[in-house]
Formats: structure tokens, sequence, C-alpha cells
């Protein structure tokens, strides 16, 4: 009778490890679970789109830059400095509603590996489509 109750004890005992062992798995599994789902939210983000946005014209050549603000009829030349300062003008003012057009003549004399940094700096910079979401880095609470 004794050797059955030490014997039960062992069971016990090793039915306790394993549970602990478990529940170490759950929880690593629960992270990794965690961490895919937020990929697969950002993967399934509606696709970039200016309908109901407010749109700025950037065009940008090797002549320089040009930028059509929401509401005027025409192109001005402007330098670099007072391109990204209009346009974080308009990012504070519109936040996320800011869809920035970036236009690249077909004569631009740029390579393509000009344009394309100058697309992905300003839309990174500006757009609404690129910008984090603020819930989800934590600036939402540092910025109250």
């Amino acid at each position: 009778l004794e050797t059955e109750l030490q014997q039960t004890r062992q069971q016990l005992a090793d039915l306790r490890e394993q549970t602990a062992d478990d529940r170490l798995k759950l929880a690593s599994l629960e992270g990794e679970y965690a961490e895919l789902d937020k990929k697969y939210q950002k993967l399934l983000k509606p696709t970039r789109s200016s309908k109901g946005k407010t749109v700025v014209d950037v065009m940008y050549s090797r002549s320089g830059y040009r930028i059509r603000r929401p509401g005027e009829e025409s192109y001005r030349t402007v330098g670099l400095a007072t391109m990204n300062r209009e346009l974080s003008e308009l990012k504070t003012e519109h936040g996320s509603d800011l869809y920035v057009k970036i236009i690249i003549p077909e004569n631009s004399g740029l390579s393509y590996n000009q344009a394309w940094v100058f697309t992905r700096d300003m839309l990174n910079k500006y757009d609404y489509y690129y910008q984090e979401d603020e819930t989800e880095t934590g600036t939402e609470t540092q910025a109250e």
C-alpha cells in the first residue's frame, strides 16, 4: 500500500512538472501568435487612396521642386527647405488626411534610384498611409 502511495505521489509530481512545462510552452506560443497577428493585420491594411483625403502635389525633376497645395491652381517652384516646411505645415494641419501625390515627369533627368529615394522619403515623412499607427507605437500616450 505504501509503495502504491509513493508511486501515486511520484505520478502527481510528474504531472505537475508537465503542467508547468505546458504552461510555459503555451505562453510562448501565445506571444508568437500575437506577433504574427500584428504582422497579418498590417498586411490587411487598405489600399492607399486619395479618396476623402487632402491632396498636395509634389513634382520633382533635376531642375528642382514644384508644389501645388490644396486649392491652388498652378505649381510653384520652391527649394527643398521650403517644400519640407510647407509639407510639415500641411501634415500638422491635416494629419492622417494628407495624401502626398509625387510626380516625376518622364523627362525629369533623374535616375530611377534618385526618383525612388525621393518618393520613399517624402511619403514616409508626410503621407497619411506611411505614418505609424500612434496606438501601436505608444506615442499617443507620450504626447499626453
